[in-house]
């Protein structure tokens, strides 16, 4: 995509390089004239192009319009639609509006046949499972579309075998669990919490952990082997349904504080459908924290996380937040200047993300989101 977006004349000098074949050559100079990998303008120059095609080409193709200026991530496209006569329409539209600049989309993929079938076959994707990551490396957990089933699935970590096992292998296995929407966000919050035991330990990068650890660790990696065998329904609206509801838990313990996001759709007549949408955790400060500042903390997250979901999913609903603290549901009740700096700052954030959303009080056995405070293995 890059390569295909020219750079204005006047900053191509900023893209010059010197190169040579081998020590002995004279240097030569070459100067880049299209956007170039790894500099800090690309992706924004990138997605700019996108959003200048939206505004120049719009009116020509007024379907493909919104989808190009919202359902871009760089130079991948994820979009969709509940009819699929105007998908096929918009699919088309896209097709012709991007071509326009030079940018021609491939590897469409869809769950709807009727959908790739009015897709030039050459512009098709082959395979019947395809990585949403951007990591073709085994060593990455990758999130997995099947778009025949239209399920997520997960890949299981191949971490290399190490003789020693220390904080920065830890570290780097941990770093290489792609879990963007936290479906198995326990146990990325578990992992989370381990590597906080071992800072606390105050041990070298490279200083090998305990046995003890190391076993634990062991077995917290064996049991990953069941992501293999985990699906989930990447479907999280229905259609046909009258209203929709945003249920959203937030809950902390000494070790985490974690949220986790549900969308439930209510039909006329006959049962809901609840989906889980997200979940987020973070490990609990280092320094000592008061539980109820820490179910505070995690009331901001849920918080921050409700307006990106909100932003992302176009639907009317209403919103129900919960939480198990009665302390932080009487701190975001009272004007912020009630309270001293640390929770008046929280509370006036949550406020200002929440104003439409209504807060109640759920008991801590029902709550779903200490699941993800507390951390848990795969099984």
């Amino acid at each position: 995509m890059y390569r295909q977006i020219l750079v204005h004349p006047t900053d191509q000098p900023l893209q010059r390089i010197l190169w040579r074949d081998d020590p002995e050559a004279p240097l030569k100079s070459y100067q880049l004239r299209t956007v170039t990998y790894s500099t800090s303008s690309a992706p924004f120059l990138a997605t700019r192009v996108l959003q200048k095609l939206a505004d120049d080409e719009g009116q020509h193709f007024p379907l493909a319009e919104p989808a190009v200026r919202h359902d871009f991530y760089v130079d991948n496209l994820l979009s969709g639609s509940d009819d699929a006569e105007s998908l096929a329409v918009t699919c088309n539209q896209l097709i012709a509006m991007l071509a326009c600049a030079g940018l021609p989309l491939r590897q469409w993929s869809s769950n709807c046949q009727a959908i790739l079938d009015t897709i030039p076959l050459e512009l098709r994707e082959t395979k019947t499972l395809l990585d949403l990551d951007h990591e073709s490396s085994v060593t990455a957990l990758g999130l997995r579309w099947e778009p025949l089933t239209d399920f997520l699935s997960f890949k299981t970590p191949n971490w290399k075998e190490c003789t020693v096992l220390n904080k920065r292998t830890i570290l780097s296995q941990i770093s290489s669990l792609f879990d963007p929407l936290g479906l198995i966000g326990p146990t990325i919050a578990k992992a989370k919490i381990m590597l906080q035991s071992l800072w606390k330990l105050h041990l070298d990068w490279d200083t090998p952990v305990a046995n003890g650890f190391a076993l634990e660790w062991q077995e917290f990696h064996q049991k990953l082997s069941a992501l293999a065998h985990l699906r989930v329904s990447r479907h999280v609206l229905r259609p046909g349904y009258d209203r929709f509801e945003i249920h959203g838990f937030s809950d902390a313990s000494e070790s985490a504080y974690g949220v986790c996001i549900y969308l439930r759709s209510i039909p006329a007549e006959g049962p809901c459908t609840v989906r889980l949408v997200i979940t987020k955790s973070k490990v609990a400060p280092m320094g000592t924290q008061t539980i109820p500042r820490l179910e505070l903390c995690a009331a901001q997250l849920l918080s921050r996380l409700l307006k990106q979901v909100q932003d992302s999913i176009d639907i009317t609903a209403t919103t129900y937040l919960w939480t198990d603290s009665s302390i932080v549901l009487n701190w975001i009740s009272a004007t912020p200047s009630t309270w001293k700096t640390f929770v008046a700052n929280r509370v006036a954030e949550i406020q200002e993300l929440t104003s439409h959303a209504v807060w109640n009080h759920v008991p801590s056995e029902d709550n779903p989101a200490d699941l993800v405070s507390r951390g848990m293995d795969l099984d």
